[in-house]
């Protein structure tokens, strides 16, 4: 079966970096919620067409984001916004972001987002073994660092890089789209069926 689909990621940074880089590691990862940290970077394939937001005002940036989003979604009848921990982290950011700079999201059913990470672990409860670098170290993919690297990338004003970096996690997730999609494993579901 074909399906129609997008990836999506969010690149987040804490909103105060002052003594953020002093900060214990577990400290460091205790910011990043969407309470204390921004999206500093979105980005969207679907294709061989990619879409970045970065280096610009928070709410413009997300307004963009759903504009396309949008588009994209409503494209066809069956197209999946699909992520590698989309909705653990992506799309609760993007949503409570969203909040706090008034902007108006685009509503989906969580049913049809397709969240990678569930799958590979067959929709285990709980805590779920395998980050995307992981991933892409088995199927013998290109990494870039890490998310950690991201805030001292916006410190620095390394935009060219940041985004270098969320293009390449992009091609990392689209290519374990399809390898889900030709192994049958996108199509493994919880509750309701994927939107026909």
């Amino acid at each position: 079966m074909g399906y129609n689909y997008f990836v999506l990621d969010v690149e987040t940074c804490p909103i105060e970096l002052d003594g953020y880089f002093e900060l214990s590691e577990e400290d460091k990862f205790k910011k990043l919620n969407s309470m204390d940290s921004r999206i500093v970077a979105v980005g969207i394939k679907n294709g061989e067409d990619t879409y970045i937001y970065k280096n610009m005002d928070e709410k413009e940036m997300l307004e963009r984001f759903w504009h396309t989003f949008e588009e994209l979604y409503n494209s066809s009848q069956n197209v999946y916004p699909t992520g590698f921990n989309i909705k653990g982290f992506d799309m609760p950011f993007l949503v409570n972001r969203s909040f706090i700079n008034d902007v108006k999201i685009y509503p989906i059913k969580t049913c049809n987002v397709v969240e990678l990470r569930e799958k590979l672990n067959f929709l285990k409860y709980g805590a779920l073994r395998g980050k995307l670098k992981e991933y892409a170290k088995l199927m013998g993919l290109e990494t870039l660092g890490d998310g950690s690297q991201v805030a001292e990338l916006v410190r620095d004003g390394a935009w060219d890089k940041l985004e270098k970096y969320l293009v390449n996690d992009l091609v990392i997730t689209d290519a374990i789209a399809k390898r889900c999609i030709k192994l049958d494993i996108f199509e493994l579901e919880k509750y309701y069926p994927l939107k026909q």
